[in-house]
């Protein structure tokens, strides 16, 4: 998606009388959910409206207006990569997410990466093997010899 508008959001997020820890996790986890489910855009809603907020709004609310880009760009999230862009309003942000990317499943490329390389180096052993019990033989074939060599002497 290379273009923003200020639609409405497909999803929207309340983050109002939340924890920071707790938000951030819940944030973290829309965005893969939404990510999955190929929806582009969410509202967060971070702390009230101006007008109010100056009466009504909580320390915290404001941490986790000021916190919220960080969130999207620590690498400890894994989400990153699935945010194209994020637009800051007025006590919330729209989260546009790039459906376009498709995380590297972690775990059945690296199995089979890492069954190709035991199978590879169990080859390798084997020839070694073959190898030294080749050298072990004629080794044996050489000693047989002399042996009989001495004996006829």
């Amino acid at each position: 998606m290379s273009y923003y508008s200020l639609e409405e959001a497909e999803f929207e997020v309340n983050l109002l009388h939340l924890q920071c820890e707790l938000a951030k996790r819940l944030v973290i986890e829309t965005i893969k959910v939404s990510h999955s489910n190929k929806i582009s855009c969410i509202k967060f809603i971070t702390s009230q409206e101006n007008i109010i907020r100056s009466i009504e709004e909580t320390e915290e609310q404001g941490v986790l207006y000021d916190e919220f880009p960080f969130w999207l760009s620590t690498d400890t999230a894994d989400i990153e990569n699935l945010v194209e862009h994020c637009k800051r309003f007025d006590g919330y942000y729209l989260v546009y997410l790039d459906l376009d990317y498709t995380p590297i499943p972690p775990f059945p490329v690296n199995i089979f990466l890492i069954l190709l390389l035991c199978f590879i180096f169990a080859v390798i052993l084997l020839l070694f093997c073959e190898y030294f019990l080749l050298k072990i033989n004629e080794l044996l074939l050489l000693t047989l010899k002399l042996s009989t060599l001495c004996l006829h002497k």
